[in-house]
């Protein structure tokens, strides 16, 4: 087990978003992250 987890889990979350881009495209992961953020901003502007 490597000594700092945060680190390692940090690696995986990175390829497995990388992953993510490639599998399915730039344009359709771009277009999830944007909508979730403003439907964040909506949420708090209330």
């Amino acid at each position: 087990m490597p000594p700092c987890r945060g680190e390692s889990f940090s690696d995986y979350f990175t390829a497995f978003t990388f992953i993510n881009l490639w599998r399915h495209g730039y344009a359709y992961f771009y277009h999830q992250i944007t909508t979730n953020l403003f439907r964040v901003l909506r949420s708090h502007d209330g």
